[in-house]
């Protein structure tokens, strides 16, 4: 005899089998009561008959733990009625009053009807944080090498007490960089040493990077480390630097020489930052012109020019020093050394054209030679003074 399925006179009339699929949810985490971090299920093909999946949050997976920041689930089952297209489950987040990154957790199907194929079978739930910084965290570090010192500012710009002496042999600071979490700031100097210290100004390492005529900037993206010969206009890369400690001497892995902005003449070189896809180079401006304004470059990390923009001799006489957020790659900061402030560019690492400050902070009184300045951790901005 001949058999032929319930599935094959489906897909041979034109009606394709029953399938299902989970999209990704977000929710704010709220403070000390819960919220509802919603799931929805969609179905698709044959809707002739009800089908039913079970779910369960993915153990061990994300970085939001089980039981503190969210309920996990270990089995529990969604129907679909005759005709029912979409069904929504939910997961319980639980909020709280730290300040922390974003978290996620996953949730997935399984155990689906006999027939039905699952399209997407896992989702993620992020789990926003909405709770501001402690009051005297720290979002900025500002070398100076006047006095060999690390400055630190808040969130909103304000001088924070909590300044440390650079080692002993890291004299004349050029430039500065941190992982996006603030456990390592790396401190380039003018003898082309990199130190490595923690948040609180303890030394970490040293190591002499070679290659370089005269070092004016360094960057992180905390695997490997970029530095700016400001005399050769040339940006050398030491892989893996960041992630494990040198010892004695590193030679670049690559090196490229920065684009050529006029045939006659370049402006000068300071700082560079990166977030692991492009960097940003600040060029200062002539001090005899009145039309070459410091300009931004954005480049490859193999040294191709993406853009290039105008900040304005209106604002800045001398910049030294440029940063962003490494968590959340968005606004950039300049940093100058005759104002002896540091301007924001809001949203400005996707900027293809001149672009002015909107807001900006003083430096502390005792910072009169700022020279690298580093960001760290998530964005929290909107206390600075409005231009």
């Amino acid at each position: 005899f001949l058999y032929i399925d319930d599935m094959f006179i489906r897909s041979m009339t034109g009606t394709p089998p029953p399938w299902l699929s989970i999209g990704d949810s977000s929710v704010q985490e709220g403070d000390t009561a819960t919220v509802t971090a919603t799931f929805t299920v969609t179905r698709g093909g044959d809707l002739d008959q009800p089908v039913a999946v079970d779910y369960r949050t993915v153990a061990g997976a994300g970085s939001a733990s089980a039981g503190t920041d969210y309920l996990p689930i270990s089995s529990e089952t969604l129907f679909f009625d005759q005709g029912v297209t979409s069904v929504a489950l939910e997961i319980t987040v639980i909020g709280d009053l730290e300040f922390e990154q974003d978290e996620n957790f996953f949730v997935e199907l399984f155990g689906e009807s006999d027939g039905v194929s699952i399209v997407r079978r896992q989702a993620e739930g992020v789990i926003e944080n909405d709770d501001a910084p402690p009051a005297g965290a720290t979002k900025f570090y500002v070398v100076d090498s006047g006095l060999d010192q690390s400055f630190e500012y808040g969130e909103d710009g304000a001088s924070l007490p909590a300044t440390w002496q650079l080692d002993g042999s890291n004299r004349n600071p050029r430039g500065a960089t941190a992982n996006a979490d603030g456990t390592s700031i790396w401190v380039v100097d003018s003898s082309d040493m990199v130190f490595v210290y923690d948040p609180d100004g303890g030394w970490i390492g040293s190591w002499s990077a070679i290659g370089l005529n005269r070092a004016v900037g360094i960057a992180t993206d905390s695997t490997d480390i970029w530095i700016l010969d400001g005399k050769l206009d040339k940006v050398l890369m030491y892989a893996g630097a960041a992630a494990t400690m040198p010892s004695g001497t590193l030679g670049p892995s690559s090196s490229f020489r920065l684009p050529k902005e006029n045939t006659w003449y370049d402006l000068p070189a300071k700082d560079l930052v990166t977030d692991g896809t492009f960097l940003w180079v600040v060029r200062q401006t002539d001090p005899s012109s009145t039309w070459l304004d410091p300009s931004v470059l954005k480049l490859t990390l193999s040294g191709q020019l993406v853009a290039k923009w105008w900040m304005g001799n209106d604002f800045f006489l001398r910049p030294t020093g440029i940063t962003l957020d490494p968590s959340n790659p968005d606004h950039l900061w300049v940093m100058d050394v005759e104002q002896r402030r540091v301007y924001q560019f809001s949203h400005a690492v996707d900027t293809v054209s001149n672009k002015l400050p909107d807001a900006f902070f003083d430096l502390d009184q005792g910072n009169t030679n700022p020279q690298g300045i580093a960001a760290i951790g998530d964005q929290w901005w909107g206390n600075t003074a409005p231009l």
